[in-house]
């Protein structure tokens, strides 16, 4: 982001992808200014075999501690509940319903 110099370019948050990557070991601390660069957050569960973009059933993603975080440092970007279909296909029982708590879960 330094070396491209445009104030209009930020980053997209992947939560989900960062809390798989902290059960595989990779515990970096965030770089100095992330948080103020976000414009963009995809948010999704991952599950206990390490599988993403689930809707948030499992509790392995510190979506609520990380939504904190960006709305301490100024964030009026857009949050993406992001699901794999097939996932949710194979979850079985009211998908809608997942869908919805996981909306109302984000919203809080």
């Amino acid at each position: 982001l330094r070396r491209v110099g445009s104030p209009r370019l930020g980053l997209c948050w992947d939560l989900g992808h960062a809390a798989r990557n902290n059960l595989l070991g990779d515990d970096a601390p965030l770089p100095r200014g992330f948080l103020r660069r976000v414009r963009h957050v995809h948010v999704h569960d991952v599950n206990d075999e390490g599988e993403d973009h689930y809707p948030l059933i499992y509790g392995n993603v510190s979506f609520a501690f990380y939504l904190r975080q960006l709305k301490r440092a100024g964030f009026a970007g857009a949050v993406i509940l992001e699901l794999n279909g097939h996932h949710l296909a194979r979850l079985g029982g009211d998908g809608g319903a997942m869908i919805r708590e996981s909306l109302t879960s984000i919203s809080k």
